[in-house]
């Protein structure tokens, strides 16, 4: 209770003015961080006394809730500009009962928007927006499920389950629980590891591994096996059916929603039937032919023309390092400082999870399925850079296992004794930090304030439908209505308009019912931390453009501003 209280009054005192260049850690205060203390000696008390559940799951959710529910409760609208523009294609599934593959390549991998559109409809809720500002805590309580289940099969200590979750929660600085098809598809490609692991996987002396009666033709088929194999639990032919066929219903959902993640789920099941621990030795065939029949039948708006963005980075490990690491290592001082914090972070994670690995050989306990499923996103980057994102959601993927070896890196073989618990105390003090500068150090251009969205409503309401909208850069949060009434010029995370003569161009040459430059707080910030670029480079150039006489402000505040050519039609 001293936590909470502690961390609330911190919250009451945050000033999002103070967000600097290297994110939301300099808004919040030292009892921030005091609460965290407290919080984690509590935690590591309660492991070290009595491993108490109810106490346990309790201490955890506070966890939760003040990693990642903080900037909910500080800041007055959802952040990310891409969450805004998922919930717009939730709502309009949800309004005209069809996609436009044709408009962004998501659509061609509508699963979760369909999901997002069936529960607002249900709900009776206006639009999905309503689940942008909480998303990330629902879907990290599912991972936390599905990451103490992961370590229960591994394990039955207690101390190491809990370990696990914790330095899990603590090292999640990557942010794709965010609402997007990612979010749910990494639940779901936990639950696929997690029925894997639990009934079909031979070896390990806390593997739940069911032999196969030879009267189920399906997963016998999918096995190759004799009923013979293995020991362990009994299952009649109908539970072990249905076991695959939850295997499959999954996957195809995930293969429906993500372009990435049945990557992963083949890479994961291939690797552990190559090292001979998965029963289901022809289930990674079916697995990539889902995959490839739905490339090649329901992605066909997509993948028509873009064959390069499929297979072109395949086999170049060069070209995929550079997208990976070279090309998202820029900016300016402050960013390259977390971009920084955000590698060494990592690779703290993955040595101290090798640490946790020898020691569980020098036990006799390799564990090498979990082994195989720490490393197998990683060869993700020789087939697919992902948009230079690749490295970051092979560690995503790999991070429930890495989390668990470290968990064993830090409780010994005889059992958890005060000298773990101060380790285990001080590694989540030197954690929280890191993942607050990792996690959030983006947040001048990843939080989105009243004034913004402000500008955005009038944008969306008075810009007549055909209207050119130019943004100076890609962290705009619209898309959430109106979705295909405009044409919006596309930005992307390496392209930012930050040349006013290109800028009037598009002003010039936009279609007769108006043309739009929308200049917002985040995307000065994101020009600013991604490129280096000047303070007040949109200030400036909005000043160059209207001492043009060409164009006039058609809507200002604090935070966002608009321009249009002078014989446009709009409202001031």
């Amino acid at each position: 209770m001293s936590a909470i209280y502690i961390w609330l009054v911190d919250l009451s005192r945050v000033n999002l003015d103070s967000v600097s260049n290297i994110g939301l850690i300099t808004a919040v205060g030292p009892l921030f961080f005091v609460a965290l203390a407290f919080l984690t000696v509590g935690f590591c008390t309660t492991l070290l006394l009595t491993p108490n559940r109810p106490l346990l799951v309790a201490q955890s959710v506070v966890l939760v809730m003040i990693l990642y529910g903080t900037p909910a409760l500080v800041e007055p609208l959802a952040r990310f500009s891409t969450a805004w523009l998922h919930a717009g294609f939730a709502d309009y599934i949800a309004s005209t009962g069809r996609t436009i593959p044709s408009l962004d390549a998501r659509f061609n991998w509508p699963g979760f928007f369909g999901l997002a559109a069936l529960a607002t409809r249900a709900t009776g809720l206006g639009s999905a927006v309503a689940f942008l500002q909480w998303a990330p805590i629902f879907l990290l309580g599912l991972y936390v499920v599905a990451v103490y289940s992961i370590a229960s099969i591994a394990t039955q200590t207690n101390e190491v389950r809990w370990l696990a979750v914790w330095l899990f929660v603590a090292a999640d600085w990557v942010g794709q629980d965010y609402f997007s098809p990612q979010g749910l598809a990494y639940f779901l490609y936990l639950a696929t590891m997690l029925t894997v692991l639990a009934f079909f996987c031979l070896g390990g002396p806390s593997v739940v591994s069911i032999p196969v009666p030879s009267t189920s033709r399906l997963t016998a088929w999918l096995g190759r096996i004799s009923p013979e194999e293995g020991k362990g639990q009994a299952a009649n032919a109908r539970t072990r059916a249905l076991l695959v066929a939850v295997l499959l219903a999954i996957y195809a959902v995930i293969v429906l929603s993500h372009q990435l993640t049945p990557l992963a789920v083949i890479a994961g099941v291939g690797a552990l039937v190559i090292v001979g621990r998965c029963r289901l030795r022809s289930l990674p065939i079916v697995l990539t032919v889902g995959l490839a029949s739905w490339v090649a039948y329901g992605a066909t708006a997509y993948w028509t023309g873009h064959l390069s963005n499929l297979f072109g980075s395949a086999g170049h490990v060069g070209e995929s390092v550079s997208e990976n690491l070279g090309q998202r290592v820029r900016g300016n001082a402050s960013r390259l400082f977390v971009l920084d914090i955000r590698l060494g972070f990592t690779l703290a994670v993955v040595l101290v999870a090798s640490v946790g690995y020898i020691r569980r050989l020098q036990a006799h306990r390799g564990d090498l399925s979990f082994a195989v499923l720490a490393v197998s996103p990683f060869p993700v980057l020789i087939a697919q850079t992902y948009g230079g994102e690749a490295l970051l959601r092979a560690y995503f993927f790999a991070l429930p296992f890495l989390a668990l070896f470290a968990a064993f890196a830090i409780v010994p073989a005889g059992g958890f004794n005060r000298k773990s618990a101060m380790i285990a105390f001080c590694a989540l003090m030197v954690m929280f930090p890191l993942f607050f500068l990792s996690r959030y150090g983006n947040e001048r251009f990843d939080m989105v304030t009243r004034e913004e969205h402000a500008g955005i409503e009038w944008l969306l309401d008075h810009a007549p439908p055909g209207s050119r909208l130019i943004p100076l850069a890609s962290e705009v949060p619209w898309g959430y209505r109106k979705l295909d009434q405009f044409d919006n010029y596309p930005t992307n995370e390496r392209q930012v308009l930050a040349d006013p003569a290109k800028a009037a161009r598009l002003l010039d040459t936009g279609p007769p019912e108006g043309s739009y430059l929308l200049m917002t707080r985040g995307q000065e910030a994101f020009g600013e931390l991604t490129q280096d670029l000047p303070p007040h480079w949109a200030s400036d150039m909005a000043s160059t453009l209207l001492r043009t006489g060409r164009y006039r402000v058609a809507y200002r505040n604090g935070d966002a501003l608009i321009l249009t050519r002078l014989s446009d039609r709009s409202e001031g």
